[in-house]
């Protein structure tokens, strides 16, 4: 039943009662009990001198004996506590603190009944809370109040040791606020307390679906035995991520966050057990990750935004590596044809006032150029003495500017990795240990052996391919939207950069939005992360990336790159018109950066994508 269905029912009736727990409060754990476990970790972070870990069982184990025990319905928490053996009174009534504590911490709003709420109170129904829970109303109002929701009438089985389970709670409840039963309306998540045993004593009742407060994509690992931290981290996200509207928003939340949350965790972990004092963010890629290393940990471990790329490393590379074979060694491999002036530019050479006699309009592959005669010599001539001038000059600035970071032990730069040229580049030219520490990592170079900290995946060659499948989306969605890093200057600024693009500020903006909000939001329950159940997040992305749906195809398309070119990720026409112009398709599909997305938008079909890219690469 959608919300507008339950609006039209609620328009009918004076008294609207709620259950609390999974209707208008769900909690970021995946089962009730799972608090438990959190209260343990707590008391053993809080307690100096006592460590428990027989906690979760023993709370378990006498709630059920209490239960068995008791003549009445229900029963409190101040029995359950009273009696579990083994703690001092002292160490029961912490544990008990703790759990009210955590309770209130990991309770969050339901949204989607926060709006029913909002609903019956602009319709001025009375609003009550009819709840079978061996906490307080006290408590159960704090929680409330917490989450939005004022409420004053709490009713709770364990002060009155009845249960809406037997009727007798609402019977009770009924008899003494004098509500007549025509015009209460209760609803709830519970098949039996909260639908069937309220309409068999004459009440109205709607039970909502648990599946309908939790319809996003992670539902699916939540059946699964991860760990606690895990758990937490799913809840959050199927708990939370409901009141996003904005699609983009709510794929950073969903998707990137965790990413981007346990990647930060992990910098911080390697960087404490490997002595690192200088942390350097590299530009543009590492500037959202900044930022959440920022927001969990501060300036604890010292750690600075680096403007650097390709472009601005190779000249101070090149003046001290300065031969034709080096020169070409840092050039892309591959097929693709750059004129002889895109090939000098990806290295920051200007061709403007050297006396080029060749075409420079003249398309090479990388291997075409490594083997032209003509042009190695006019490298010999010409671009040698620019290199030992500008590249000289590049050299000094980029050296004074990694200075004024400050002297430092060890020193790690932080970047998405692949090969970790950045890296290589630094450490040849600079002739010091830098250190690496990349989310991933393929066909590195060798000279950074042992000097590197790769997260997720190190030489996989299967999972680095499928990232090469959407490989211009995946950078996209981590980088800053200034423009790259050009080259080094004097001055309070010590580094000049492209022009920025404009076009995909909003999609981009939101996605990290999104993504820093997730960190926000799941910092404070301090989850600590294990390597090998962090694959479903990164699974996901490439799921995404290698078999979107028609809709993430089409979201997703519409990011802007700038790579050589300011351009749509997919530029896509009606299947009508490539049918008409079929040379067209073949043009946008070679051009298109995201060449899954583009044939799904094309096709809509459900066919192995991934296959026919691959098919097509080869």
């Amino acid at each position: 039943m959608n919300n507008e269905k339950i609006k039209s029912i609620i328009e009918k009736y004076e008294v609207i009662s709620f259950d609390i727990f999974d209707t208008l409060i769900k909690r970021n754990v995946i089962k009730p009990v799972d608090i438990f476990k959190i209260v343990q970790q707590r008391f053993n972070k809080q307690s100096n001198n006592i460590s428990i870990n027989d906690f979760f069982d023993k709370r378990v184990e006498t709630e059920k004996i209490v239960r068995n025990k008791s003549l009445d319905e229900d029963i409190t928490i101040e029995q359950i506590y009273d009696n579990i053996i083994g703690y001092s009174d002292e160490t029961k009534e912490k544990l008990k603190k703790i759990e009210i504590e955590t309770e209130l911490d990991y309770c969050v709003r339901n949204n989607k009944m926060y709006d029913i709420y909002n609903f019956c109170k602009e319709k001025n129904k009375k609003i009550i809370c009819i709840s079978d829970m061996y906490l307080s109303s006290e408590i159960l109002k704090k929680i409330l109040s917490k989450n939005g929701y004022d409420i004053e009438d709490v009713f709770v089985s364990s002060e009155y040791l009845l249960t809406k389970r037997t009727g007798n709670l609402f019977e009770k409840i009924i008899e003494e606020e004098k509500i007549d039963k025509k015009n209460l309306l209760h609803i709830g998540d519970n098949k039996y307390g909260d639908f069937l045993k309220p309409i068999s004593i004459g009440i109205r009742a709607i039970k909502i679906s648990k599946d309908i407060n939790n319809m996003n994509n992670f539902n699916i690992f939540t059946d699964k035995q991860y760990s606690l931290d895990n758990n937490i981290i799913l809840s959050t996200i199927n708990n939370t991520s409901d009141n996003i509207d904005n699609y983009y928003e709510k794929f950073g939340y969903e998707v990137l966050g965790p990413i981007i949350y346990m990647f930060a965790k992990w910098i911080y972990n390697i960087a404490k057990k490997e002595n690192i004092d200088l942390l350097l963010f590299c530009a543009r890629d590492m500037k959202m990750t900044q930022q959440v290393f920022k927001i969990l940990y501060g300036n604890e471990i010292k750690n600075e935004y680096f403007y650097i790329s390709r472009r601005s490393s190779y000249l101070p590379y090149l003046y001290k590596n300065n031969t034709f074979n080096n020169f070409c060694s840092l050039m892309p491999g591959g097929k693709a044809k750059y004129t002889i002036k895109q090939w000098l530019n990806l290295s920051n050479i200007k061709t403007e006032k050297m006396n080029i006699k060749i075409d420079i309009n003249k398309l090479f592959s990388c291997k075409e150029i490594a083997n032209d005669k003509q042009f190695k010599k006019i490298y010999n001539n010409e671009v040698l003495n620019y290199i030992n001038v500008e590249g000289k000059r590049q050299f000094e600035y980029l050296d004074k500017y990694i200075k004024s970071f400050g002297d430092s032990k060890k020193m790690a730069i932080v970047d998405l990795g692949w090969r970790g040229t950045t890296q290589y580049i630094l450490k040849n030219i600079f002739n010091r240990d830098i250190y690496g520490l990349y989310l991933g990592t393929f066909n590195k170079k060798r000279e950074i052996e042992n000097s590197y900290f790769s997260y997720l995946f190190d030489e996989n060659k299967e999972e680095f391919l499928k990232i090469k499948a959407f490989q211009t989306l995946f950078e996209a969605l981590f980088s800053a939207l200034h423009g790259t890093t050009l080259e080094y200057k004097e001055g309070t600024e010590p580094y000049i950069l492209a022009k920025s693009y404009n076009e995909d500020n909003i999609i981009i903006n939101k996605i990290q939005y999104g993504a820093i909000l997730f960190c926000k939001n799941i910092k404070k329950y301090d989850c600590d992360i294990f390597r090998f159940e962090n694959r479903i997040f990164l699974d996901k992305l490439i799921d995404i990336g290698i078999s979107p749906t028609l809709k993430e195809a089409k979201n997703l398309g519409k990011i802007y790159t700038d790579n050589i070119k300011v351009k749509k990720l997919t530029d896509v026409k009606s299947i009508w018109y490539y049918l008409i112009h079929p040379q067209k398709l073949k043009k946008d599909f070679l051009d298109s950066e995201w060449k899954i997305g583009f044939l799904k938008q094309v096709l809509k079909l459900k066919i192995p994508y991934y296959k026919i890219y691959l098919i097509n690469k080869k």
